[in-house]
């Protein structure tokens, strides 16, 4: 049976609806795939286009792993654009100032709202006493005990043991370690941004902290446009397309450099500036460089 658009009934309702989206996702990362999109851009499609669709049907039936693996990659093969990542997706999924691009993790996201919706059916007071609050009390209520967050009752039954479709509930808290208690207000958006609080700064290379920091804040500068930003984080992270990288995962015969004149391996550095080309276009384009830079960080002609 089929009730505001979601499937009830039988053992593979869970499955049947999960099937019926991720093939929607799939598709709609297909037709947005076409477009030349920055990687703020693809953010905002995952989230408008992707997120909005399955948060609905996340409130109802938590996502098999199957499918949330399924969806992830689909997400990862449309921000990237191909099958090849350059970028692990924990790093993609972490903040601008930690390193990262703020690319939606949708599992985590998914399943952060069915936990959230069974708790705050337990917790919250305004459905005390509704015909929402028994069936999940009922069976959440010692696992609720055990976490602190509510006590057993005295004077109803309860069951010991968590059925299949609620034990997501549990392996949400085992996966995720956070301070459970702070939160108040149980809503996927504060549970994601107490995990979020335990990322820590990416490295970049040897350089001290605080010139980490000063390199991912620079990346992401409002004063850069959404492709600049994207060369920027890119190049800090090492994942340029160069063909250093493209030979070390099999999409280039040489890593050697194009141009007739070179013969050193492609690399970042390379790229921009060890190249006897590159070296010529900043000789041509150091007067106008020179112009843009603050009279605070003007170089000397050596």
């Amino acid at each position: 049976m089929k009730v505001l658009g979601i499937w009830f009934g039988g053992a593979e309702a869970c499955n049947k609806n999960w099937r019926e989206r991720t093939a929607k996702v799939k598709q709609k990362l297909g037709l947005w795939g076409g477009r030349s999109l920055s990687i703020t851009g693809k953010n905002l499609v995952i989230r408008c286009e992707v997120l909005s669709g399955l948060l609905y049907l996340a409130q109802v039936w938590p996502v098999p792993r199957s499918y949330s693996s399924e969806i992830t990659r689909a997400v990862f093969r449309f921000v990237w654009g191909s099958k090849m990542k350059r970028v692990r997706r924990t790093a993609m999924h972490k903040s601008l100032d930690n390193g990262g691009k703020n690319v939606p993790n949708v599992a985590l996201t998914l399943m952060a709202s069915f936990v959230c919706g069974c708790i705050k059916l337990c917790v919250d007071p305004r459905y005390v006493g509704t015909k929402y609050y028994y069936v999940p009390r009922f069976y959440l209520s010692p696992w609720l005990r055990r976490m602190g967050l509510a006590p057993l009752p005295r004077n109803t039954p309860v069951s010991w043991s968590l059925p299949p479709y609620l034990s997501f509930v549990e392996k949400f808290f085992k996966t995720n370690a956070f301070d459970h208690r702070a939160i108040r207000q149980w809503s996927a958006r504060n549970v994601l941004q107490a995990l979020q609080e335990k990322d820590v700064m990416d490295t970049v290379g040897w350089f001290p902290e605080q010139t980490v920091q000063f390199i991912w804040q620079n990346a992401s500068s409002p004063d850069l446009t959404n492709r600049h930003k994207d060369l920027a984080w890119l190049a800090a992270r090492g994942a340029l397309p160069v063909r250093s990288l493209l030979y070390a995962r099999n999409g280039s015969s040489t890593p050697r450099c194009p141009r007739e004149d070179c013969n050193g391996v492609e690399s970042g550095a390379h790229l921009f500036a060890h190249c006897g080309f590159a070296k010529k276009v900043w000789k041509r384009m150091e007067g106008t460089v020179l112009r843009c830079m603050p009279s605070s960080c003007a170089m000397s002609p050596a």
